[in-house]
């Protein structure tokens, strides 16, 4: 007998209820006089999904996506997995060198990138070999790669289709729908594999947590390419929500742009969030609902936020994590200011209770906000671990669970307190002994300096260890050799910087800070 209670669980069956019973509701507005309703992006769907069945030779086709936000990049969250295949998002903001390895280490057989990015590396990419290139226009320039496995993006939709429901080849969820390559923060990057079960109910655990449903316009300010949006690429379609997605917008435009079309939802990282926490414009934001993650919020965000009626909720979550894990919610936690400024949060609705914070022998650590270990997580939106790399696989998912490398402590109503990570843990010498000392929490009380605008602290091997604070600021006039004195009062003493070095902070285009470039930095300077 037929099964009748099963389906395999797909963000795919998004796309095809929206587009079948919301035909003409807009889902889509670049900004640029370019819109397109769910009918319209499920017909679509099905053509370009059609074009990469006829031309893959192989069964689940790699596709890297090299795009910024925009349709293309949108779209390939759909019509890739409904090919049977896997989306590959890289970050465009690499170098030629290091995309060509992903796609090379991903085994991807289309690459899907902007017109301009192929035509500046054509030969390079050309020279991969087995790979069909697929151009997102940028121009009406008519000259154009003769290559035969070369084909413009518009010419995907051309294809006839022949397929009676976008997720129709889904056939096991637990089957890859994509790989995410980590941001590099850290090291190398490698690639995160996630299946159609984890992509669906990440998605759905989205909409409950942001509270998206059809009447709310959603503003894309994360890059797509950075863990799919945080999910809410298909979030957005499950909700039929209205997504704004400006391609690359400038950072001043974004609350304007906000403001214009009346946003409801939007997403970003603390240090993306201060471009849009503008005094003059901060009172007509009020209602606004802002997932942030990354990093925590500093004070001055969390005060804005309450101040003007926004709705901040910190996430935390990992690429491995199919991006959010842990929410909180600073209405329901007004009393507990600890938890306010610094939490990190309760397991979201969608990942149920598998998470564990232990000490150096694997024991859990008491729930008393001191004690600190590091985050174990497990559950359906876990990843399946590191494509074609056992050795890290083996080494960080492991007695069934993932270890993150995260360190946290948990207060007594169970709440995580994000601490750092492992390796930015610092080991001080002093007369009574080791000491531990987080380098997150010595930024956060950088961050409340009115002339610091970021801050980034790591750990040195010298006798006795030392704290390097690298300091960003726009004051001219600041003397950072102060600082010493302004956390004197806010610090013990071990955990005040031995010296405070003026520095732009190499980050990637998500915000996040790469430390390991500053202690190279440190290295080449010792």
């Amino acid at each position: 007998m037929q099964n009748v209670n099963y389906t395999a669980l797909t963000p795919l069956t998004f796309l095809e209820r929206a587009g079948r019973y919301f035909t003409h509701q807009v889902a889509f507005d670049d900004l640029k006089g370019h819109s397109f309703t769910y009918g319209d992006l499920l017909s679509r769907s099905k053509s370009a999904a059609q074009f990469l069945i006829n031309n893959a030779t192989s069964e689940m086709p790699k596709v890297a996506v090299i795009l910024d936000n925009g349709l293309a990049s949108f779209e390939a969250h759909f019509f890739v997995p409904a090919s049977k295949g896997v989306i590959v998002n890289l970050n465009p903001t690499l170098s030629i060198s290091e995309l060509i390895s992903q796609i090379k280490q991903s085994d991807s057989e289309f690459v899907i990138l902007s017109e301009q990015l192929f035509k500046s590396n054509e030969d390079a990419l050309l020279s991969i070999g087995l790979t069909n290139y697929v151009c997102v226009d940028n121009s009406s320039d008519t000259h154009f790669s003769c290559a035969p496995n070369v084909t413009r993006y518009d010419d995907l939709f051309e294809t006839q289709s022949e397929m009676l429901s976008l997720d129709q080849f889904v056939v096991d969820e637990l089957s890859l729908i994509g790989i995410n390559y980590t941001s590099g923060t850290t090291g190398n990057p490698k690639g995160v594999t996630f299946t159609h079960r984890s992509a669906y109910l990440q998605a759905l655990g989205q909409c409950i947590l942001l509270g998206l449903n059809n009447q709310s316009n959603y503003y894309f300010m994360l890059p797509m390419y950075h863990g799919n949006g945080w999910f809410q690429v298909w979030a957005n379609v499950a909700a039929t929500s209205k997504m704004i997605i400006p391609n690359v917008p400038h950072l001043s435009e974004m609350a304007e742009q906000m403001l214009e079309h009346g946003i409801s939802h939007c997403a970003g990282s603390p240090r993306l969030l201060k471009n849009i926490y503008r005094m003059e414009l901060l009172d007509r934001l009020s209602g606004l609902v802002i997932m942030t993650g990354g990093a925590a919020p500093t004070p001055q965000l969390v005060a804005l936020s309450r101040q003007y009626g926004i709705r901040l909720i910190p996430q935390y979550g990992l690429n491995e994590s199919c991006a959010t894990f842990c929410v909180t919610d600073f209405i329901d936690r007004e009393a507990d200011e600890l938890v306010n400024v610094f939490g990190q949060g309760v397991p979201a609705v969608h990942t149920g209770i598998g998470i564990k914070v232990v000490d150096n022998e694997n024991n859990e650590i008491p729930k008393d906000g001191k004690s600190v270990g590091e985050i174990l997580l497990r559950g359906n939106t876990v990843s399946a671990g590191y494509y074609r790399n056992e050795h890290e696989t083996q080494k960080s998912f492991s007695d069934g669970w993932f270890r993150t490398g995260d360190i946290a402590s948990v207060s007594p109503n169970g709440t995580l307190i994000l601490k750092d990570r492992l390796k930015d843990i610092v080991f001080i010498d002093t007369p009574e002994g080791w000491l531990n000392v987080s380098t997150l929490e010595v930024e956060r009380v950088l961050l409340t300096h009115e002339s610091v605008k970021d801050v980034a602290v790591v750990g040195i091997d010298t006798e006795q260890s030392e704290l390097i604070a690298f300091i960003e600021s726009d004051d001219a006039n600041f003397d950072i050799s102060q600082l010493g004195l302004f956390c004197k009062d806010k610090l013990g003493r071990y955990h005040i910087p031995n010296r405070f070095i003026r520095q732009d902070l190499p980050k990637t285009v998500t915000g996040k800070i790469q430390k390991h470039i500053l202690r190279k930095l440190l290295d080449s300077h010792a």
